[in-house]
């Protein structure tokens, strides 16, 4: 199996800094058990499957620059797999919202073709075939249909509330990104808190017996 690089300076591969973002994810919803995690996960998984492309790896092995690559969270769509998702339970709103989250995840400017695109995913087909990730066990490529995405951003005045999963969905891949990147954990629960707040207020109270939080710091617990 090839090696495909998703950080240049770190070396670090694709499947290596994926999995740094699944235990941060882990890390997140252990901590808000209440949140949508379905399509974040899937995020995660799918977000930077465009670098296996050959321009980016000649780019991170400092190999060669080319000036007509394609961004790679667009080409990450080509592994998105609809059929697969719906037997998952997800709706076709859904899976836009997940192909939107993984597109846009970092802004880049979209000035490719059709054409070119079609062509970089015929080659994508290729590479992928040297490519092994054990948390996504049939990978297929093919380019996503435009009821799924086409170019297009997903707006609070066209789509209403899709546009505000899509933003949590994004925002959050964005953190477990960003922390993967940096080798930190993504959150730390505040399990803390309420025991420092009432050893912080017993200090106050040894020096003024009055003391006491104000309405506002009330109101905030």
């Amino acid at each position: 199996m090839k090696e495909f690089l998703a950080k240049s300076k770190t070396k670090e591969t694709i499947q290596s800094h994926t999995d740094q973002l699944l235990k941060n994810y882990a890390i997140l919803i252990s901590v808000y058990r209440k949140m949508e995690d379905g399509l974040l996960y899937w995020s995660c998984i799918y977000h930077d499957l465009g670098k296996i492309n050959k321009k980016f790896q000649d780019k991170s092995k400092g190999v060669k620059v080319h000036l007509d690559e394609i961004p790679h969270g667009i080409l990450s769509l080509a592994f998105i797999d609809p059929k697969f998702l719906r037997k998952l339970g997800f709706s076709k709103d859904e899976i836009r919202v997940l192909a939107h989250a993984v597109a846009y995840h970092h802004d880049r400017l979209l000035n490719y073709t059709e054409e070119e695109l079609d062509k970089e995913i015929e080659l994508l087909k290729e590479e992928v075939k040297h490519f092994k990730y054990d948390k996504l066990e049939n990978i297929r490529v093919k380019k996503l249909g435009i009821k799924y995405f086409a170019k297009d951003r997903l707006t609070e005045e066209k789509d209403g509330d899709l546009f505000f999963r899509y933003v949590i969905v994004k925002g959050l891949l964005n953190r477990l990104d960003y922390a993967a990147s940096a080798g930190v954990v993504v959150e730390i629960e505040n399990n803390f808190l309420e025991e420092g707040l009432e050893s912080l207020l017993k200090s106050w109270q040894e020096k003024n017996k009055e003391a006491n939080w104000n309405d506002l710091q009330i109101y905030m617990m």
